[in-house]
């Protein structure tokens, strides 16, 4: 077999014999036809197993209606250095791991990509802060390269970014797709090839932005937001942070939080129902709208009807008190079916 590509000229035979007899027969009609040919140049390689004789390969492509090629994809994952692994462990935790917890964060405003973490041995916090140009997603999703970058062992990593947290969480076992930002290419490059390498577990959770939640996670988290937020950005007074800080130290009820604070029922629920003081003795909330007394005498009453078996026939005793004033009407009837409610009422 005589194959000619580009300036090359390949010749493949069965044996020895007939590999000389074929190379000196292209040597002389090359030669005749005028080529200079350098002996050097001729490289003699140890037998190869040619695939057009490779029986299995032939059946495997027998109804291959696809294109073949020696040559690699254009995909950008084949031009890079990354060398990914293919490995069946799973390193990525379906349940939360007694591990480090880290928190990434970013803003849009200032650039900030964030990590932050309570060092185990002394229980402080600590940081990493680097400027990322981009939207806060590719920000936050470089802060989680970092995380796997500078910590091997087991961690768990809390974001509230529902797109960092699907591309971790996916990214086990993936190749990249072809995207046209380069950046972000890299990034995802980046996570994939970490993970297909790492040998410690590593677990995903995604929280809520923003949330005045008790407990470790969220202190964690207004931690990473803090340090993200820009520096040049001056508090500003904010009514519901004053309601939240009177609270914590005069223990105020909704309704004393809306009139003090002119806040929503709403936003003054918030407060109490976070606060784990009131929550010991915390009492049945009505339902919105309702008002528990009236604001004049005889504007709103409250009725019900008892069973007072000592008056034999009319044992059914309906009565009404007024919420205002506490004056109390009660009269005896026959039964309490709505016809009884009526005749009472009128």
């Amino acid at each position: 077999m005589i194959l000619h590509y580009m300036d090359d000229v390949l010749v493949y035979a069965a044996n020895d014999d007939l590999l000389s007899h074929a190379l000196d027969l292209t040597i002389d009609s090359l030669v005749a036809a005028g080529f200079e040919l350098q002996e050097e140049k001729i490289q003699r390689m140890p037998p190869w197993k040619c695939l057009h004789s490779h029986k299995a390969l032939q059946f495997a492509l027998d109804s291959y209606t696809g294109q073949i090629s020696i040559h690699q994809p254009a995909h950008k994952l084949f031009r890079e250095q990354i060398q990914f692994k293919l490995s069946l462990k799973n390193v990525q935790s379906r349940r939360p791991l007694k591990a480090l917890t880290i928190f990434p964060d970013a803003s849009g405003a200032s650039h900030k990509s964030v990590i932050t973490w309570k060092n185990p041995q002394t229980q402080q916090w600590e940081k990493d802060i680097v400027k990322v140009e981009g939207s806060p997603q590719v920000a936050e999703l470089a802060a989680a390269v970092r995380a796997f970058e500078k910590f091997p062992e087991p961690f768990h990593l809390v974001t509230d970014s529902a797109y960092v947290g699907g591309v971790v969480s996916s990214a086990e076992q993936a190749v990249p797709s072809e995207v046209s930002n380069t950046a972000l290419f890299n990034l995802l490059s980046k996570v994939v090839n970490l993970i297909s390498h790492r040998e410690q577990q590593f677990y995903v959770m995604h929280i809520r932005s923003h949330t005045d939640l008790p407990g470790f996670i969220a202190e964690g988290k207004r931690r990473a937001d803090a340090l993200a937020a820009p520096v040049e950005m001056a508090p500003l007074p904010n009514i519901f942070e004053q309601a939240k800080i009177s609270h914590q130290l005069f223990h105020q009820n909704e309704a004393g939080l809306v009139r003090q604070f002119h806040l929503t029922q709403e936003q003054a629920r918030a407060i109490v129902s976070v606060c784990p003081l009131c929550q010991q003795h915390a009492l049945p909330a009505l339902s919105a709208g309702a008002n528990p007394r009236g604001l004049n005498s005889c504007e709103v009453w409250q009725t019900d009807v008892t069973h007072i078996m000592s008056f034999g026939r009319q044992k059914y005793v309906h009565v009404s008190v007024d919420t205002f004033s506490g004056a109390v009407y009660a009269s005896a009837h026959t039964g309490e079916k709505s016809s009884d409610a009526m005749k009472y009422l009128i």
